[in-house]
């Protein structure tokens, strides 16, 4: 466990696509936060929910993460930027646990992995987001497979002190 505060991080390019048992399309990202001597102190999972609202902060999260493409089926440029992240410390399900921005654990990210057709479908509903200019209002037409808002505690809060 690290200590909570606000950390560099990177992602290593490596991102899976799956669905949650409510239905939301996701992407996990796997990420390097860094200590103070740019070591590399944990590597975790940041869970991108997208749904109708949660989208284009998602998308903001990644193009911080350096994806410049114009496809969410290929996640072009991944890693090659250094952002910020915050770790948060707080009760989830009854238990203490460390929050990564929306971070997880490393490891299987998705018990229902999206097949190379789902990714497809699933980058073609949320593409249009992409070029839209910062700032501006956005809308995916698509609404993804969710059913509203994830349930609080699972990726869906906000840090907005965060340039992400």
């Amino acid at each position: 466990m690290i200590n909570d505060g606000i950390y560099e991080c990177k992602a290593t390019g490596v991102a899976e696509y799956g669905v949650t048992d409510t239905g939301t399309d996701q992407i996990a990202v796997e990420v390097e936060i860094y200590g103070p001597e740019k070591e590399v102190i944990e590597t975790r999972s940041t869970y991108l929910s997208f749904t109708e609202k949660a989208a284009p902060y998602a998308i903001d999260k990644l193009r911080a993460l350096g994806f410049n493409g114009d496809s969410l089926a290929d996640l072009v440029g991944l890693g090659s930027k250094v952002a910020r992240c915050s770790v948060k410390t707080e009760e989830y399900q009854g238990k203490m646990s460390q929050k990564v921005d929306d971070f997880g654990e490393k490891g299987p990210a998705f018990k229902n992995a999206m097949s190379p057709e789902n990714k497809r479908q699933f980058a073609a509903r949320f593409n249009n987001l992409l070029s839209a200019p910062k700032g501006a209002p956005r809308s995916s037409n698509g609404g993804g497979g969710g059913k509203g808002n994830p349930p609080a505690g699972n990726g869906s809060e906000r840090f907005d002190d965060i340039p992400f």
